[in-house]
């Protein structure tokens, strides 16, 4: 791959030099200025970009990844679906996770690609075929639109099909996350920009997945422009013709806390309920069909053995559609081309092993301590919830009954990075 870096101090880009060339990466170190046209990956240090400059910076290299080094686990990053790295920067650990984005620019799709349209709405059961009847109605509204739906559900799927089949399916599609621009920022991006990012939307449609985390300035301007359809500028009032749509994951929200209520009110026109994985047990065949058809490579889609068809079946995936093309992105890798057999797919997956026999002499060589069993589980607990909440960790930490900084220090002291666990993240930019 072609790797530029940027705006790292000597130590660390010697590091990287080192590390990524050792791996057959070229790699480019650089002080300023557009990275190369056609590169693979770019790392830059997070503490010295402003996150409005690393989104423009991903905006111009969108066919690149994009690796961020940071101070701590929780940071938050400008996108969710960027990847990260905690600093002091541990050799294999990056040398691992490059290896990654490599394998999966050579063929393997990134699992966000699996959840499209024809993934989502594969299969035929009652859950499904009344969610396509409402999508298929609404797209002829011009009303507001909540989707509610649990992690993972395909809210941006959802919404994106409502508009491509509206009238308004030749204007932009704007889709933004609440949740990835904490504070003000998403406001900036949205209304005060040169030009803001709103006007690119003009005559399309505007989503706003988990809506109750706008902050009060937003949700100010948001109400503006779903009343009068209308954008408030330095220089005077604009017309702006945009049809707005949120997304979040339930019913019962804070009306006058978190979300003013007369936005509440003025947004909840239409509303649809998005099934959960569970509630489509008679669709997973198709949709594991679909996904693994994406997940070709060599002119043929990977094969799973009967053993794993039966973990995925009997499996209840708290993290739905986004877990599943996960999970099979990340067995396909593991299988290197071959059938996909249980080992292959992400531990929580795996079915448990059977008891030994009672009359079964272990090999005492072959024995942990309690303190590393239990250490071992605990681990992969951590990342099971972490996938299942699509790295979110406000929601991770209350599940284990921790404080933030208790989850902290858990994660550092499993080793688990920034960017492992993971799984959701639905796309935070999208036009």
């Amino acid at each position: 791959m072609q790797i530029a870096v940027f705006d790292n101090d000597r130590e660390t880009s010697s590091l990287l030099r080192r590390t990524l060339a050792a791996e057959g990466h070229e790699v480019q170190v650089l002080v300023g200025g557009p990275p190369p046209v056609s590169c693979d990956l770019v790392i830059l240090d997070a503490a010295a970009w402003p996150a409005p400059a690393i989104a423009e910076l991903a905006a111009q290299v969108s066919s690149a990844e994009l690796l961020l080094l940071v101070e701590s686990v929780d940071a938050r990053l400008p996108a969710q679906s960027m990847m990260s790295l905690v600093k002091p920067l541990d050799a294999t650990k990056l040398a691992r996770l490059v290896r990654a984005v490599d394998q999966s620019r050579r063929g393997h799709a990134d699992p966000r690609e699996l959840v499209d349209f024809e993934t989502l709405f594969s299969g035929d059961s009652p859950a499904i075929v009344e969610l396509l009847r409402q999508v298929r109605l609404l797209a002829d509204s011009e009303a507001p639109v909540w989707l509610h739906g649990e992690l993972g559900s395909g809210r941006a799927v959802v919404a994106r099909a409502i508009h491509d089949g509206s009238p308004r399916r030749d204007r932009g599609f704007l889709a933004v996350n609440a949740v990835s621009f904490p504070g003000d920022l998403l406001e900036e991006h949205l209304f005060t920009g040169d030009p803001p990012l709103l006007q690119r939307a003009d005559g399309g449609t505007l989503f706003i997945d988990s809506v109750t985390e706008l902050a009060p300035g937003v949700q100010a301007k948001l109400l503006r422009l779903v009343e009068e359809r209308r954008l408030r500028r330095r220089d005077g009032d604009h017309p702006l013709d945009v049809r707005v749509m949120v997304g979040d994951e339930r019913r019962s929200l804070n009306v006058g806390g978190r979300l003013r209520r007369e936005l509440y009110h003025r947004l909840k026109v239409h509303e649809i309920d998005l099934p959960p994985l569970r509630a489509r047990a008679r669709d997973l065949g198709a949709i594991i069909a679909r996904m693994l058809d994406r997940l070709r490579s060599d002119g043929r889609s990977p094969l799973l053995s009967s053993a794993a068809t039966r973990a995925l079946e009997a499996y209840l995936f708290p993290g739905n559609i986004r877990e599943l093309a996960h999970a099979l992105t990340h067995a396909t890798v593991l299988a290197q081309g071959g059938q996909i057999e249980v080992q292959h797919l992400p531990v929580e997956l795996q079915p448990p092993l059977p008891p030994p026999r009672p009359d079964a002499a272990a090999d005492p060589a072959s024995l942990e301590s309690l303190d590393a069993v239990i250490k071992r589980v605990e681990r992969d607990y951590l990342l099971r919830v972490l996938r299942a909440v699509g790295g979110n960790r406000t929601r991770a930490a209350k599940i284990l009954s921790l404080s933030r900084k208790g989850l902290w220090q858990k994660l550092k002291a499993h080793g688990i990075a920034a960017g492992e666990g993971r799984g959701e993240a639905e796309d935070d930019l999208e036009l």
